[in-house]
């Protein structure tokens, strides 16, 4: 008598880090048993291998499972497996349309754990096991959540990826816990700072590589990562969670970590961030009328003297003997001039101006109140932290009250929590009150006109205190003191750099303006189109 073919499929749901394949083992031992037990031939096996799941909850494709279903009734003729929650986990639908295949095909379907298709209550008995392997999974399922959910409120490490300035901390019988990356930290200290100096995300990218800062996974920065990690929620301790962060019963953030910036800087880089972007003008073409803040030292201050459109920055030659130019995009022929003469004389020229400004004049005040806030933070640092936070709180507050009124938060929990931040946010308008003014003083513009080897050397050129400082530190002093300037046609590029340029200064009319004017500039020209 020739013996009934069969095969065996073996699955595991969860993943062992360390190999073992115990489950996968003891599971073919038992199909052996049952194979030998009705005297079958054993002429395949279909091994779905470990991290497998079957459940509803996963959409997880299971190859070696439609392979054994496809050949049953024709590649062979038994399927044996070690139990009903091995071939699925989706209830009586999943078990009876694997029972319905083996019947029309003339098959059959063993299992360990007492399911056999000759015997005339197998649809029966089939439907049963399949829902209670249905109802374990949604036990199962209830239990992982409660455990996770408790994780999140102690501030534990649940797995996945770790963030860029944070590290997990594993020691053997104890959970694994995030801590501060004590390395990365002064980096993305320093990396936030840049950008609330008016750094733009190139610029930062460029300075960490070159100060050989890699990301987690040893990858160059590009302004798209810096932009989602400055905007990371991980920086302040608190833990992400969809598009917002992991709060408790009680509406608050839970704090997982120390913090990395304080709250302040990361609501003020964020702002800073939020700032330079714009919606664009056609909606048909999202790129048209983008925004991007400008890079080079004096753009979005040149205009031509011809069509008054603005100059932009680029460089044009041959590699190896590229030069950079500022032109006009709309004259023809091309209106250009050097920038390496333009920019060294439009740096002259402002910080003679701010030498000749009087003490008591409006402008002056006015100069050297921005100027202080931008490059002598350790003096209003307190002050402009505070007020960050103010406005983080009013943010906070708001947001209360959105879910208050779409019934996300009850009366009583809307009461607690504007109590307590209206609480906290008088505290710290309390103190700003007792904080001295901080004074204008235009000190570190006299200093960047002085050189520091020779006397007589240019104030602007190497060796001076303006040549060293950093490149969106230099623009950001010429977008407070330069107005505008028009830059006139030349034969060539590099001729008559002086006399061909008209600079507008700050006046006591406009220095405000001027100094809170954006640092956008639009990608196209605004001027009318003509045949």
């Amino acid at each position: 008598m020739t013996k009934q073919t069969a095969a065996f499929y073996l699955r595991r749901s969860a993943i062992d880090e360390s190999g073992d394949d115990t489950s996968i083992t003891y599971q073919r031992r038992a199909c052996e048993a049952i194979a030998k037990q009705h005297g079958l031939e054993i002429v395949n096996e279909f091994n779905e291998g470990s991290g497998r799941s079957a459940s509803i909850f996963k959409e997880n494709e299971r190859p070696q499972y439609d392979r054994a279903v496809a050949g049953l009734g024709t590649e062979y003729k038994v399927l044996v497996s070690y139990a009903i929650d091995r071939l699925t986990r989706r209830g009586m639908g999943a078990v009876g349309y694997l029972l319905d295949q083996a019947k029309a095909r003339g098959g059959r379907v063993i299992t360990n754990d007492g399911l056999d298709t000759s015997h005339s209550s197998a649809r029966l008995v089939g439907s049963f096991m399949g829902e209670m392997a249905y109802a374990e999974m949604q036990k199962l399922s209830e239990r992982v959540c409660a455990s996770k959910q408790e994780g999140r409120l102690r501030g534990e490490y649940l797995g996945g990826s770790v963030p860029y300035g944070l590290m997990a901390k594993r020691a053997v019988g104890e959970k694994t816990v995030l801590i501060v990356d004590l390395d990365a930290a002064p980096v993305i200290v320093e990396m936030v700072q840049r950008l609330i100096d008016g750094a733009t995300l190139g610029e930062t990218c460029h300075w960490a590589n070159g100060a050989g800062h890699r990301r987690s996974n040893g990858a160059a920065w590009i302004p798209s990562t810096l932009h989602k990690l400055v905007r990371s929620s991980h920086l302040i301790g608190h833990r992400k969670q969809g598009s917002g962060v992991y709060c408790s019963d009680d509406g608050q953030p839970v704090v997982v970590t120390d913090p990395i910036i304080t709250e302040a800087q990361f609501a003020r880089v964020d702002r800073v961030l939020m700032s330079r972007r714009s919606a664009p003008s056609n909606a048909a073409n999202p790129r048209t009328g983008l925004r991007r803040p400008s890079t080079s030292l004096i753009g979005g201050l040149l205009r031509c003297s011809e069509c008054a459109e603005p100059m932009w920055f680029g460089r044009v030659g041959p590699k190896g003997r590229t030069h950079s130019y500022y032109s006009c995009r709309q004259c023809s022929p091309r209106h250009a001039v050097r920038s390496d003469l333009l920019e060294p004389h439009i740096s002259r020229m402002a910080l003679m101006f701010v030498a000749s400004l009087e003490p008591g004049s409006a402008i002056m005040e006015e100069v050297g109140r921005r100027m202080l806030a931008r490059f002598s933070s350790e003096q209003v640092n307190r002050r402009q932290t505070i007020e960050d936070e103010v406005e983080t709180i009013d943010g906070r507050m708001r947001k209360f009250r959105r879910e208050n009124l779409a019934d996300q938060l009850d009366d009583v929990e809307y009461g607690d929590l504007l109590n307590t931040s209206t609480t906290r946010r008088n505290t710290l308008l309390t103190e700003l009150h007792t904080l001295p003014e901080a004074e204008a003083d235009l000190g570190i513009l006299f200093d960047l006109a002085g050189c520091s080897d020779d006397p007589d050397a240019d104030f602007v050129g190497e060796g001076s205190a303006w040549f060293a400082l950093e490149h969106h530190k230099k623009r950001e002093i010429l977008r407070v003191l330069v107005d505008s300037v028009v830059v006139e046609r030349r034969p060539k590029p590099s001729e008559d750099i002086e006399g061909r340029t008209s600079i507008e200064f700050a006046e006591e009319s406009n220095v405000i303006q001027l100094a809170a004017r954006p640092t956008n500039r639009s990608r196209y020209s605004k001027r009318a189109k003509v045949a």
